[in-house]
């Protein structure tokens, strides 16, 4: 049951934060109806719940840090950070649901592996692909698995190490 629950809610909450973030981002551009009205393509979809985990960890930071340095819009720096913090807050909360450290491991891992392949299989099904973009999103979403699934194991409610 811990891993189901945990699953559940990292999911929920990875979709959730994405779509709010996005939602803010087309309200502080004045898109919001272009925005809603987008939605009826399955691509731009996929990539409004999933986008940040086809995105690596390392260069969102890094993206981000330069953003500030070189002089940043607001959209720009709300952009990065909710890339940042959609899969660092699904992590963590999954985290804490998992009853053990693999679960706790385990349900992020699978939230990023599912993520990344319904972006891989929206881009494959309409056509936008290339295959260095399928094998960029499988490796960005591998480590994306990794890195927060590290965050995710901490937050176990078990002992910790």
């Amino acid at each position: 049951m811990g891993f189901g629950k945990a699953f559940g809610i990292s999911i929920a909450l990875f979709i959730g934060v994405n779509f709010g973030f996005a939602i803010l981002l087309s309200a502080l551009a004045g898109t919001i109806g272009t925005f809603f009205s987008s939605m009826a393509n399955m691509t731009i979809l996929s990539s409004v719940l999933f986008g940040p985990i086809i995105y690596s960890p390392g260069i969102t930071w890094l993206s981000l840090v330069n953003s500030i340095i070189t002089g940043f819009t607001l959209n720009t720096m709300l952009l990065y950070i909710g890339y940042i913090v959609a899969p660092l807050l699904a992590a963590l909360i999954g985290g804490r649901f998992g009853e053990g450290k693999g679960q706790s491991f385990g349900c992020w891992f699978l939230t990023a592996c599912i993520s990344f392949g319904v972006v891989l299989v929206m881009q494959i099904i309409f056509g936008a692909y290339t295959i260095g973009f399928i094998i960029e999103i499988i490796i960005y979403g591998v480590i994306n698995g990794f890195f927060y699934g590290c965050f995710a194991l901490l937050m176990s409610s078990s002992d910790f190490y």
